[in-house]
């Protein structure tokens, strides 16, 4: 009992403290990024002028904001080279809130990052349990005093209302099915931000993690589609962060295919749409 009320008194700031005011998020896309060219290798390291290059190329298609999706050591500068190219915003991931490591290096860039976003949608698989992003969210909100949300898959929020209030902003991963058309998609996408939304108490904005289509692999997938599909989305009023920047190769299977550029870095047709001179 003593370890439980131990347990309870650490996380009670977490759970009870009110809203801190999301990130800015308005006047332009939001883009889920990893780097061009990534490869979950210890030895991979960015280039600076690769960086940069994706960091113009974000801001070509209206990016005003990214979220990226962990914090290691390589990916550390990351944040500081997208803020000198002119993204306003940029809100820092950890995937795993059970890796120390990563927990560290997402700390050392609370001078950069405008927010964190933890998790990536484990709770579902199991790969780790509440109690892990519990904690991770507090010790995030009292080391660096910015404005933290929970990222996991929507599923999680209706099994689990408490998660509601956990971060200062609600952050669902919305999988569209690329099987059924991009207007389908965009509708069933549009409906599970609604009936969310309807659920979410009056101090918490929600926004959708993570919204694409892949353009392979899958049936019926294609550029045709993720264009019609991220544009039927940006015509309604539901903030999302569109996923993802640069196809990734290493994901393997229609996860290779989500960026709105190739693994190239040139666009497909969503982004050669939204491209400025």
């Amino acid at each position: 009992m003593l370890a439980v009320a131990a347990v309870l008194l650490a996380l009670w700031p977490a759970l009870t403290a009110p809203a801190v005011a999301p990130p800015d998020l308005r006047g332009g896309l939001v883009v889920a990024y990893t780097p061009l060219g990534y490869a979950p290798d210890p030895s991979w390291r960015p280039r600076a002028a690769g960086l940069r290059a994706d960091a113009d190329s974000l801001r070509r298609i209206g990016a005003v904001a990214v979220v990226t999706e962990r914090s290691t050591r390589a990916l550390a500068p990351v944040c500081r080279f997208l803020k000198r190219r002119g993204i306003r915003t940029v809100i820092v991931g950890v995937a795993d809130p059970t890796d120390a490591a990563e927990l560290r290096v997402a700390r050392r860039l609370r001078r950069c990052a405008d927010g964190y976003a933890v998790g990536s949608g484990g709770l579902v698989s199991r790969r780790y349990a509440r109690r892990s992003l519990e904690r991770a969210v507090a010790a995030l909100r009292r080391d660096t005093g910015r404005p933290v949300a929970v990222r996991e898959r929507i599923e999680s929020y209706r099994a689990d209302p408490g998660l509601l209030r956990l971060g200062d902003w609600v952050f669902p991963l919305v999988d569209a099915d690329p099987r059924h058309g991009a207007q389908e998609a965009c509708g069933a996408t549009m409906q599970a931000y609604q009936t969310l939304r309807a659920r979410v108490p009056p101090d918490r904005r929600v926004v959708v993690a993570a919204a694409g289509l892949p353009t392979a692999v899958a049936p019926a997938a294609n550029e045709h589609a993720q264009r019609a599909y991220l544009t039927c989305l940006a015509s309604r009023d539901i903030p999302f962060v569109l996923d993802e920047a640069y196809d990734q190769p290493w994901r393997g299977g229609a996860g290779a295919t989500r960026g709105v550029f190739r693994a190239d870095g040139t666009p497909k047709r969503f982004a050669a749409r939204w491209r400025r001179p």
